[in-house]
């Protein structure tokens, strides 16, 4: 096989250490540039860290502070020496759950293998298709999208089977970002088509009464995605 179908990367690693440049810190593209980074991400990391939940045997939850500030942190790092800014993936989650693994150690390993295998062995990675790695991916992506998934999203309504629809065409056509944040857009169309104020799509009204252990929450208007925030920090 011919080395444009092989994964390519540097003999010595050392080769692509570049030392950060600032020249351009003062002008408009590079700071569209870093919000696009940032934002993407970051929104990728959100949502990766989420679904990642759903497939823990163990349904811990996540702190999603303590991720996001270790993406900056890798970040802010990978830039200085030259690298490509980092995202939380979850195709390795789903991986590591599906191994057996348990802790975030699985991903502490895995981070250290690859490294072990770019600056030892970089003739052994020389030698992996792109193809395999495609199948691979491919077959992580419908063990987590199987025609079973569709009939539970069905299940709970026709409307979210649409979204769920919706927002694969348009992550498919785009990218992850994209394609959810088209998804988010889509949503919120039809609220307003159902009536929901839109001052009530990002603002929630209710009163808490309480009486003895008991706690009784009062939503006046509806309750959305958009808005629960403010209702879960109550």
């Amino acid at each position: 096989m011919s080395p444009p179908f092989l994964v390519e990367i540097p003999t010595d690693f050392t080769e692509y250490f570049y030392l950060p440049d600032f020249s351009k810190i003062m002008t408009f593209e590079f700071w569209v540039a870093t919000i696009t980074i940032c934002m993407v991400a970051s929104l990728e990391s959100v949502l990766s860290a989420t679904a990642a939940e759903k497939v823990d045997p163990y349904k811990r939850p996540t702190d999603l502070d303590r991720d996001l500030s270790a993406v900056g942190l890798g970040n802010a790092v990978s830039g200085f020496l030259g690298g490509l800014p980092m995202i939380a993936e979850f195709v390795r989650s789903s991986a590591n759950v599906e191994g057996g693994a348990q802790t975030g150690w699985a991903n502490f390993f895995h981070g250290l293998i690859l490294l072990m295998l770019v600056v030892l062995f970089p003739h052994f990675i020389h030698n992996i298709p792109h193809a395999s790695l495609a199948a691979l991916l491919v077959f992580v992506g419908y063990r987590r999208a199987t025609p079973k998934v569709f009939a539970q999203v069905l299940a709970i309504g026709k409307d979210q089977l649409f979204l769920f629809v919706v927002t694969i065409i348009a992550v498919l056509a785009t990218n992850l970002s994209v394609g959810v944040f088209f998804g988010v857009f889509v949503k919120l169309l039809l609220h307003l088509s159902r009536g929901v104020w839109l001052n009530n799509m990002f603002k929630i009204h209710f009163t808490i009464i309480e009486q003895g252990n008991n706690v009784t929450v009062k939503i006046i208007g509806s309750a959305l995605f958009s808005n629960f925030i403010p209702l879960k920090k109550a």
